[in-house]
């Protein structure tokens, strides 16, 4: 009801000003990927060097964010949630906002509050996206070989089942980033830290279900190219005020096609 939101000064449900932006290929991560991992039970973009993308489910994550109409945020709103009173109801949100949402005096709890990724049906497993970080060993002429092989006996001893986990500790405790395993919630190393910040506790009960991006070389350009269409799609709904979107399907085939000539996907 847009009269009881005015009352508390909102103005939109959902804030996401990167919907807009193609060229933000990395946003489709948190936005479009999100939703569709938590509609298809988290299948995959691609497999190989082919799209396997439903292309119905797709339709349906396109129509998700067209069902906002109006009530979908799209001008940029620098530091909105640390806006005393903010405009909007929800968005994506990222651990690395944390900090600065302490910083300006949020409570969790009180200000804002994590909650799991929407899904399609009730009881239904809430998949979301896993930002996932690769690890590299460039062997220069000058690295010997056994240098090079005790610098990867080294990484195999750091992240061991036995030292796992308080390595990992160790990098979430130097950056809030919760890493991608499936016991942090039960796992005895991380219970004190998250106690300690409930904020990441909450999201820590979401990670067991977190996929990473598509392993693919032309991931940016297949992103670009959804991207483009979704885009697209917006502008024809972000002013109306029907609650039924307008249907995506012309939207959607022409991501297909894009996405399959952007990545030379069968």
């Amino acid at each position: 009801n847009k009269d009881k939101m005015a009352s508390i000064g909102v103005s939109h449900v959902f804030y996401r000003n990167s919907l807009i932006r193609p060229d933000q290929w990395w946003d489709r991560w948190s936005d479009f990927q999100n939703i569709y991992l938590s509609f298809s039970g988290g299948k995959p973009w691609v497999e190989g060097n082919k799209l396997v993308l439903d292309k119905e489910l797709t339709k349906e994550t396109f129509e998700f964010f067209g069902s906002l109409g109006d009530t979908l945020l799209t001008s940029e709103v620098p530091n909105v949630w640390s806006e005393e009173n903010p405009p909007v109801l929800c968005t994506i949100a990222a651990p690395w906002e944390i900090q600065s949402l302490r910083e300006g005096g949020k409570k969790y709890g009180e200000d804002y509050k994590y909650g799991p990724m929407i899904v399609k049906n009730q009881g239904d497993t809430t998949y979301n996206y896993a930002d996932a970080k690769g690890l590299v060993l460039y062997k220069d002429s000058n690295i010997t070989d056994e240098m090079h092989q005790g610098a990867v006996e080294f990484i195999k001893w750091l992240y061991n089942e036995e030292n796992s986990a308080q390595t990992d500790l160790e990098w979430l405790e130097a950056t809030t980033m919760l890493p991608v395993r499936g016991d942090l919630v039960t796992n005895q190393t991380f219970t004190k830290y998250l106690n300690e910040n409930p904020e990441l506790k909450d999201l820590a009960k979401y990670v067991p279900y977190a996929i990473p991006c598509m392993p693919h070389d032309k991931m940016t350009p297949i992103q670009e190219a959804l991207g483009t269409s979704l885009a697209a799609y917006l502008e024809t709904t972000l002013t109306s005020t029907n609650i039924k979107p307008n249907d995506a399907t012309q939207f959607v085939n022409q991501a297909f096609d894009a996405m399959k000539q952007a990545g030379g996907l069968e």
